[in-house]
């Protein structure tokens, strides 16, 4: 009985799903509602029965462009929230209109060339709206512009040249509400208008801060306009360089804008998998201005990163970079000096050498050897443990077959 039960449940359900009916409608038939219904049974360009690919074929008696939705037979519920539209060339015309359900939305798929197959297809489209001022020109919606051509090569946000996905990406936006849409070059009523007229309508979008991107995307095979979003990041970081200066480095970054940068995390790797922080920068909070920082690095690594980290505890993570250093012998005083018990003693070399790093008292005794081995050409750090010797002063010494170097160094317990 719960089998038979559970089958009639789920045939009802099937039957319930595909009785929904789903109608063209547009301005071509006076925006009527329930009279051209849609179809998903292999019959009026759709391809396979209960696959939720509806579609019609139907006269439009006037040439010219047509906007056109899907209703499911009331005007409260429409799929997409905006109209697709089409161009007809002939009086009378027949269009192909299709709906797939399964997003809710006009697609365009191009295998099945199941798209309205009647449009003009422009090879220059311009993005116009409020967005947009340009020098010598007063306004806005500004036509026929070279810096706002829209881009189906693989630009911009645009995927794939030549399948017909136009892109305009936007950028350095105050944060505010704007219309925009892409219109033929040098015509307002070419692929929609400048807001004053009656064919494709204006997108509208709101920025939530300040330099967010927007892209702006028209498809010439459904019609459809499409704005997309990115959610900006806290900070905006335009440089960032690892430069070796006399056996340290220095970093130095800038960023463009700032929304709640805590600051910056410093870290440093000589493999570029494992790493380490190294110092920590403050930020700025919040800033709409250019702002530089620098960090001097001690630990003579080959590659660096920042993490900026907000006042909430959210982090990015910057590109890596690579020092930059034109190498030679050096032998750097000591560090802390004076000291207690330990320090550091760094060195470079330009080529692989074996060098000898000792330790002499002020009566020229040696008292340690800390290194009598080959090096990488580089940067290197040597820690020096003096817990075993008395206070006073000592020299170290570097050799190599290439260079050799004594420098004074002060212990005090």
């Amino acid at each position: 009985m719960k089998k038979t039960f559970f089958f009639l449940f789920v045939l009802f359900s099937i039957s319930s799903i595909s009785a929904q009916p789903y109608y063209v409608a547009g301005d071509f038939q006076g925006w009527s509602n329930n009279t051209n219904m849609m179809y998903d049974d292999a019959t009026h360009g759709d391809i396979v029965s209960g696959d939720g690919i509806y579609s019609l074929e139907f006269s439009v008696a006037t040439s010219g462009f047509h906007g056109w939705k899907v209703t499911n037979g009331t005007w409260d519920t429409t799929w997409p929230s905006a109209d697709s539209w089409f161009y007809s060339t002939t009086d009378p015309q027949t269009v192909l209109f299709t709906f797939d359900t399964n997003p809710k939305g006009d697609s365009w798929l191009p295998n099945q060339a199941i798209v309205n197959t009647n449009e003009v297809k422009p090879t220059a489209l311009v993005a116009v709206g409020n967005f947009q001022s340009e020098e010598g020109e007063s306004g806005d919606w500004i036509n026929n512009s070279t810096i706002t051509a829209m881009h189906d090569d693989g630009l911009d946000g645009d995927w794939l040249s030549g399948d017909g996905i136009f892109c305009y990406h936007m950028t350095s936006l105050p944060t505010g509400s704007y219309s925009a849409k892409g219109v033929k070059t040098g015509e307002w009523n070419g692929w929609g208008t400048d807001g004053r007229s009656q064919d494709a309508k204006n997108i509208d979008f709101i920025t939530t801060s300040n330099n967010q991107n927007v892209y702006l995307y028209v498809d010439v095979n459904s019609g459809r306009t499409i704005i997309t979003l990115d959610n900006p990041l806290p900070v905006e970081l335009v440089s960032f360089t690892a430069k070796a200066m006399d056996l340290v480095v220095l970093l130095e970054w800038e960023t463009a804008t700032e929304v709640n940068n805590y600051g910056f995390d410093v870290e440093a790797s000589n493999d570029n998998v494992n790493w380490n922080v190294i110092g920590f920068v403050e930020g700025n909070g919040n800033s709409n201005s250019p702002k530089s920082y620098s960090f001097v690095a001690t630990d003579n690594s080959k590659y660096y990163r920042l993490k900026q980290v907000d006042t909430d505890g959210g982090f990015e993570y910057s590109g890596v970079v690579e020092v930059a250093a034109e190498l030679s012998y050096k032998l750097a005083q000591n560090h802390p000096n004076p000291f207690n018990p330990t320090t550091k003693i760094n060195f470079s070399i330009p080529e692989v050498a074996k060098v000898s790093i000792t330790v002499f008292n002020a009566l020229g005794q040696e008292v340690a050897e800390l290194a009598n081995r080959e090096f990488a050409v580089g940067n290197h750090s040597i820690e020096f443990n003096a817990s075993n010797l008395n206070s006073g002063i000592y020299f170290y010494r570097l050799q190599s077959s290439n260079y050799s170097k004594t420098m004074k160094m002060l212990l005090i317990k």
